[in-house]
């Protein structure tokens, strides 16, 4: 059975096979249900009619005789959505279809309330309320996994995207920015220097043949010489 979809034998044979099985098992149910239902729409108090075709509408208020062909077509638009919400590229569409699919059916149910007994009126929202509930939060575990994981963006990144996206405003915040930057900048760098100073080692003297020598930089202008670091007289 590997073959192509919508091509070949497939198009030929499987496809009107499909077409007919859809219209004869999926709509002829809900529009035989409703044609029945209005042929005898006159007649539906009748004791006769009532025993014969009363597990049809006989839980319906009278202007909505016929819900139960209402009924039917909610449950086929949940499974079709079933079906082919699965050609979607992401789980997270199909979910999102399924729940708008939901929350429709949710609204048209609550805002005709074709039920006699309120209770049951009340437990058809509850049901399709925790099953909304339960495809939300499975988004949880969906968009997850395809969350980048890595550290959290900066403030000052926030700060300067969020500024470089405005308008004139914007500009006066740049410049403001690039002048506090500057001048942090230049502390820093006077601040270095100073230390530098500091720390800056003492003078050694070279003894030199005999003759003392301040050096500071451990070495002596010429060859062949010897060199003894000894501390330097403290300053006075």
């Amino acid at each position: 059975m590997a073959q192509e979809c919508y091509s070949g034998v497939h198009l030929s044979l499987y496809v009107p096979i499909g077409i007919a099985a859809v219209i004869l098992v999926c709509l002829a149910p809900p529009a035989g249900s409703f044609a029945l239902l209005w042929f005898h729409r006159g007649k539906l108090t009748r004791t006769d009619i009532r025993r014969r075709y009363g597990f049809l509408y006989t839980r319906y208020k009278e202007k909505y005789f016929w819900w139960e062909s209402v009924l039917m077509l909610e449950e086929l638009v949940l499974v079709a959505v079933e079906v082919f919400g699965r050609s979607l590229p992401e789980v997270s569409h199909q979910i999102l279809l399924m729940l708008a699919a939901f929350i429709a059916i949710s609204v048209v149910n609550m805002t005709c309330a074709p039920v006699r007994n309120h209770a049951i009126i009340l437990l058809e929202f509850l049901s399709l309320g925790v099953l909304s509930l339960t495809v939300t939060l499975s988004l949880y575990f969906v968009v997850s996994d395809n969350l980048p994981v890595g550290p959290a963006p900066s403030s000052s990144w926030v700060r300067h995207r969020s500024w470089g996206g405005s308008s004139s405003g914007g500009g006066s915040s740049r410049q403001d920015s690039n002048r506090r930057q500057t001048s942090r900048q230049r502390s820093g760098k006077a601040g270095l220097e100073q230390v530098a100073e500091e720390e800056k080692p003492e003078p050694v003297q070279a003894q030199v043949q005999g003759a003392p020598v301040l050096d500071h930089d451990l070495g002596v202008e010429g060859a062949f010489v010897i060199v003894t670091r000894t501390p330097a007289a403290p300053r006075t």
